[in-house]
């Protein structure tokens, strides 16, 4: 589905509990039909407060983290959305957060906290499109999974490397320094987000 497909203010307004600070925008779509989902991200636990499928209040997408290899394999875009339901129980889509990778220039979205008052059980959906010949099916791949309830956690694009995401053996986060590095030492070959949920 075409990100641009906006509904507009009238569909905002069913998003009644929902924040976001001075100046932001978001807009939100229709889910017409669901893509086929493959293993292009993943959630990896950093801190569990709650259970994972408790209704959250608040995500708070805090810190994003590049590829660090020159790899031409790179990510060109990645796409971070949250479905959730509106008031009359039809699923929408807000556009959360973006990245676009160009040989010269990377442009990524802001950090963004998004509140829910009454809870809410959301998804993310993330498409992703690859350096490499875009315009290839196979460069091209979706993913979605139920936000974790009350946690920390990184939301990583799949390996340059291997393909898939990585696992919490290959990783090591530091709180101190909200830095996250690969095990091993070498360089970052994969994007990755740092959210939390309340």
């Amino acid at each position: 589905m075409n990100r641009r497909s906006v509904i507009g203010a009238g569909g905002a307004i069913a998003f009644a509990g929902l924040s976001r600070p001075a100046g932001a925008t978001f807009s939100t779509r229709t889910i017409s039909a669901a893509p086929t989902f493959q293993e292009s991200s993943a959630f990896i636990p950093i801190e569990v407060r709650t259970q994972a499928n408790a209704p959250i209040s608040a995500i708070h997408i805090r810190k994003f983290w590049p590829d660090e290899t020159p790899s031409d394999n790179r990510l060109k875009t990645w796409s971070v959305d949250l479905s959730l339901p509106d008031s009359g129980g039809i699923t929408r889509v807000i556009m959360a957060w973006h990245l676009s990778r160009s040989a010269h220039q990377c442009m990524t979205g802001n950090p963004v906290k998004m509140q829910f008052p009454l809870g809410a059980r959301a998804h993310v959906a993330v498409s992703s499109v690859r350096g490499l010949g875009e315009k290839s099916a196979s460069n091209r791949s979706a993913w979605s999974e139920q936000v974790p309830g009350g946690s920390l956690v990184v939301l990583a694009s799949a390996r340059s490397s291997s393909g898939r995401p990585p696992q919490l053996m290959d990783l090591r986060y530091f709180p101190g320094e909200r830095d996250l590095r690969l095990a091993d030492g070498s360089p970052r070959d994969f994007d990755a987000l740092l959210i939390e949920t309340t």
